[in-house]
């Protein structure tokens, strides 16, 4: 008679273990070049080219505070084009899994965050550099808890200095500016300048009523010399990221195509 072999049941797990990888792997490489053909189609149907990344950001926009915040920061799925003789940038910018300490309760978290950004590029236009949210926006984060991401309480009463973006525009020099002659306006904006007297003779009326006529909740927006930023705490779908892209030009428009000497 013979011996009946028997098969190790660890080697069969391993084997199982390594398919399931493999799988893994082959599904995720799948997905993304599925999205990344479908960014590229609906870019070349709205007249805008699809990039992996930005390799690099122009200089005055590296120091805008929302593409310097928290560690492994990365920038995807870039559409690009012209409108106007305004380049444009439309972007997703990532923070991943950076440690932080809560002062509230001392504590370490994981934290992500994720944005889309609207870049718009116009060597013709002069913006002083300030920073401008509505004060009652909040930007959300998420915990790392048992694997899922967990959304956290308001950050900023959470002390969490290094993943808010006021913080960030404070620490580049930027300083809390009140248009005294606009009670109304200081209350339902955060305004930041790196130079107050430059930004006082830019916000015109025209302007202030423009951005209050025009503003959209959830918006942040950085200027400095000819780079304009608008950035929101989500990751949005294509269609979305065109609306925003819009909305973005609405604003841009509304700044530049009010006159600082009206007549």
């Amino acid at each position: 008679m013979s011996k009946s072999s028997s098969v190790n049941p660890s080697i069969i797990f391993f084997f199982i273990l390594f398919l399931t990888i493999v799988g893994l792997v082959f599904y995720l490489d799948y997905k993304d070049k599925k999205r990344r053909k479908e960014i590229n189609e609906f870019c070349k149907r709205n007249g805008m080219t699809y990039l992996d990344k930005i390799v690099t950001l122009p200089a005055t926009a590296q120091k805008f505070s929302i593409v310097n915040i928290g560690a492994q920061r990365n920038i995807s799925s870039v559409m690009t084009g012209t409108r106007n003789n305004i380049k444009f940038y439309i972007f997703e910018i990532t923070s991943d899994q950076e440690k932080v300490i809560s002062r509230a309760n001392r504590n370490k978290h994981s934290i992500t965050l994720s944005h889309t950004v609207c870049l718009l590029l116009n060597i013709k236009t002069k913006f002083p550099s300030f920073y401008l949210r509505d004060s009652n926006d909040k930007i959300p984060k998420t915990f790392q808890f048992l694997g899922m991401d967990m959304e956290a309480p308001n950050i900023y009463t959470m002390g969490i200095d290094i993943l808010n973006p006021d913080k960030r525009y404070e620490r580049k020099g930027g300083k809390n500016i009140e248009l005294k002659d606009y009670p109304d306006f200081c209350s339902d904006f955060v305004l930041k300048g790196i130079n107050e007297e430059e930004v006082y003779k830019y916000l015109t009326p025209e302007k202030i009523n423009a951005l209050i006529d025009n503003h959209q909740p959830g918006f942040l927006y950085e200027v400095n010399a000819d780079c304009f930023m608008v950035s929101t705490p989500y990751v949005l779908n294509l269609d979305d990221r065109l609306k925003f892209f819009k909305k973005s030009m609405v604003i841009y428009n509304s700044l530049t195509s009010v006159s600082n000497n009206p007549a």
